[in-house]
């Protein structure tokens, strides 16, 4: 058994801003989910759909899974409050500006599971960063890292939405397993839904990916609805979301933008969807590519 202290404490030490614990019992949001998809909202992302039985019972990842670990990077950074008002330019999502978060965090996700394997020598662990079909968010809830909140996306009470999420899956169980927070983020606020300028904010915690400009942007998502400048993601709903306010910025230099897109080089080549060697090491490589 697997002592919980000693993973939060090395999750911190790897540079994981958050980090909590559940177990690999079946996910039951997993039905809501698939309500979803049957609504059509999943839009023509075929991959939404594959292998919902892993969604449902993460024990079917690997043979012998049994707990998962759910950690999270705050990425906030000084593009996560939105641009100037007046300004008519090409916009990239904060978490766009970074070296594409899926491989440093896999590789924080490693080095954590290294760790944990010099304590426990018989764990074994497999590593997720948008990798496998898990139900991340529910799992980040029921881990007590957050709540879901109306624009869809993990809500935390120290950083807000701007985290990204990542889960290490490991053989073993874990001496105490964390509680959802008993913490409703939203509760009467409706601005995000006010604020998309694409309405795709459902009014159940969803996104239709049919309008969504984050999924027209990066996953290709057809659709004549505009982009309101953004190629590549969206902040819309999140740079004034209320729990987005006055939190910290992320101190995590891995993590830090590698290049400012207000600059009239990187105007110029964020219109014209041409990539040069910093932004292709961003999300922006992938983005442009679908184009």
């Amino acid at each position: 058994m697997i002592s919980r202290k000693n993973i939060v404490e090395i999750a911190r030490e790897v540079g994981f801003s958050l980090c909590g614990t559940t177990t690999c019992d079946d996910v039951s949001e997993v039905a809501f989910f698939e309500q979803w998809l049957e609504k059509g909202y999943g839009s023509e992302l075929p991959y939404l759909a594959r292998r919902v039985e892993i969604r449902r019972s993460p024990r079917l990842l690997f043979d012998g899974a049994r707990s998962v670990i759910v950690c999270a990077v705050n990425y906030r950074n000084a593009f996560s409050g939105g641009y100037p008002r007046d300004f008519e330019g090409a916009k990239v999502a904060s978490y766009a500006l970074m070296a594409d978060y899926h491989a440093t965090i896999k590789a924080m996700l490693r080095e954590l599971a290294v760790r944990l394997k010099e304590l426990y020598p018989s764990l074994e662990g497999r590593c997720y960063v948008d990798t496998a079909p898990l139900l991340e968010k529910a799992l980040a809830v029921r881990a007590g890292l957050g709540q879901v909140g109306r624009n869809s996306l993990l809500i935390t009470r120290e950083y807000g939405s701007f985290v990204l999420l990542g889960e290490l899956v490991i053989n073993d169980e874990i001496d105490r397993y964390d509680q959802p927070l008993d913490w409703q983020p939203c509760e009467d606020c409706h601005l995000c839904e006010r604020l998309c300028p694409v309405a795709a904010i459902n009014g159940n915690r969803t996104i239709d990916a049919r309008r969504c400009i984050s999924a027209r942007t990066v996953e290709g998502v057809a659709g004549s609805l505009p982009t309101n400048g953004w190629v590549c993601g969206c902040d819309e709903c999140q740079s004034k979301c209320p729990h987005n306010q006055s939190k910290p910025l992320c101190e995590n230099e891995l993590f830090a933008p590698v290049f400012d897109p207000l600059t009239d080089e990187y105007q110029r080549l964020l219109g014209s969807g041409t990539l040069n060697e910093n932004l292709t090491q961003t999300p922006l490589a992938r983005a442009f590519r679908r184009k």
